[in-house]
């Protein structure tokens, strides 16, 4: 039988939060690619990582970002 009153931790409530290295994650953006795109994209080992650093590396060369996030 399911326990109807859990007690939820700090450190259980922690772990429940997304993280990218020591930073929680924001809420999900979906994007659709060109289908060329798409399969290059699915084929990398970690595309993830990828997307995140090339996001990252084009706000930081239009000036939206000042510095990239500590990992």
């Amino acid at each position: 039988m399911a326990n109807k009153n859990p007690i939820q931790t700090d450190a259980f409530k922690a772990q429940q939060l997304p993280k990218y290295g020591d930073q929680a994650l924001g809420k999900p953006i979906c994007t659709r690619y060109l289908a060329d795109i798409d399969a290059i994209l699915r084929a990398l080992p970690n595309r993830q990582e990828f997307i995140r650093e090339a996001v990252m590396t084009a706000l930081i060369e239009q000036g939206l970002l000042d510095t990239p996030a500590e990992q």
